[in-house]
């Protein structure tokens, strides 16, 4: 627990001390949420599109009982006359998942990185171009990595699980193995070491000798995000929302300076 609160108490030190850095910590996320909603603005309106016309088809076979037995004996299709509307929709929909996946994760990766560099710069007091061009650049290098093995496990994996051409057992495999792929990136992302060999020895030390302590202290990041939209969406006020996004902004700025503090001193 010692280590949580006076990593804590740095953290608010820390970023006293940095204000300018952290402004501009909290522009480049509100910048990054706004090129997501643009660019993946498109997509989501072509989803909703299929969407709605697999209901309007739904909706006009007024399926009963008996056409759903009939369906089932094989004297008819369950999807009416024109199945491939179904089947042409999801493929459009799975397109554009993909599509949102592949634009945010280019998004974040530039985002993240920089946001990361610029964290490591309040946390630790470095400043220099070098230093935060090599860190943005080796998040970004692990980023990619991780995000191509994400995405393999969704593309493989998901649309078989919808329409059940998978076994459950199998699936289930794919997300654990989805989850610690997440788990230890973000043990990653917030380790402050770099050399390769020391990077990897200490991640997996911190990742498994101290998942306990790893784990409660990104419960409780969640715990206070989840808390802060829950005030938020209480008011039915425009000021308040407006306060409540600055506040989530600047809790996730918060939140990296942290989760590093924490890191630096679980891996010393």
């Amino acid at each position: 627990m010692s280590i949580v609160i006076n990593s804590l108490k740095e953290s608010l030190k820390q970023i006293r001390a940095n204000k300018l850095v952290l402004a501009l910590i909290i522009i480049l996320q509100a910048s990054s949420l706004a090129l997501l909603f643009f660019i993946n603005y498109e997509p989501q309106v072509s989803i909703a599109l299929s969407l709605n016309e697999m209901a309007n088809y739904a909706n006009a076979l007024k399926l009963d009982d008996s056409a759903l037995d009939a369906g089932l004996m094989g004297q008819a299709s369950v999807l009416g006359p024109s199945p491939e509307v179904i089947a042409e929709n999801f493929e459009k929909i799975m397109e554009n998942l993909k599509l949102i996946f592949i634009y945010s994760s280019v998004a974040l990766i530039l985002s993240e990185s920089l946001a990361w560099a610029l964290s490591y710069r309040v946390a630790a007091g470095k400043f220099s171009l070098k230093f935060l061009m090599k860190e943005a650049v080796s998040f970004a290098a692990f980023s990619i990595v991780i995000g191509a093995v994400l995405f393999y496990f969704i593309d493989s994996n998901v649309p078989g699980s919808l329409f059940g051409s998978q076994e459950l057992s199998s699936f289930g495999l794919s997300v654990l193995a989805m989850l610690l792929i997440s788990y230890f990136m973000l043990v990653a992302a917030a380790m402050p070491v770099r050399k390769p060999k020391e990077f990897f020895r200490k991640m997996f030390h911190v990742a498994f000798k101290k998942a306990h302590i790893v784990l409660a202290v990104y419960l409780s990041v969640m715990l206070s995000f989840a808390a802060l939209v829950s005030i938020i969406s209480y008011f039915d006020s425009f000021l308040v929302l407006i306060m409540g996004a600055i506040s989530l902004l600047f809790l996730g700025a918060l939140a990296r300076v942290f989760l590093i503090r924490v890191m630096h001193r679980l891996a010393q």
